[in-house]
C-alpha cells in the first residue's frame, strides 16, 4: 500500500479490521482520499497558464463528490 494511502486510512481508523464495516470511515477515507487529489490538482494549477480550467475542474469534482470544503 502506498505510503500516503496508509496514512489516509490511519487516519480514517480503517486500517482496523474492525472498522471495515464502520460506513463513516469509509466515507472518511474517501473524503480524504478526493482531498488529497484536489491538493495535487491546485498545485499542478498553480503552474498552468490556464488557471480558469484548472479552477473549474476542481469546483465540479467537489460538487459531484459533495464535498464542501
Amino acid at each position: 500500500m502506498n505510503d500516503r494511502i496508509r496514512q489516509l486510512a490511519e487516519q480514517a481508523n480503517v486500517l482496523e479490521i474492525e472498522h471495515y464495516d464502520n460506513e463513516s470511515a469509509l466515507e472518511m477515507f474517501a473524503e480524504l482520499i478526493l482531498r488529497e487529489c484536489i491538493s495535487k490538482y491546485d498545485e499542478w494549477a498553480e503552474h498552468s497558464t490556464d488557471k480558469t480550467s484548472f479552477h473549474m475542474a476542481r469546483h465540479n469534482i467537489k460538487k459531484h463528490f459533495g464535498v464542501d470544503k
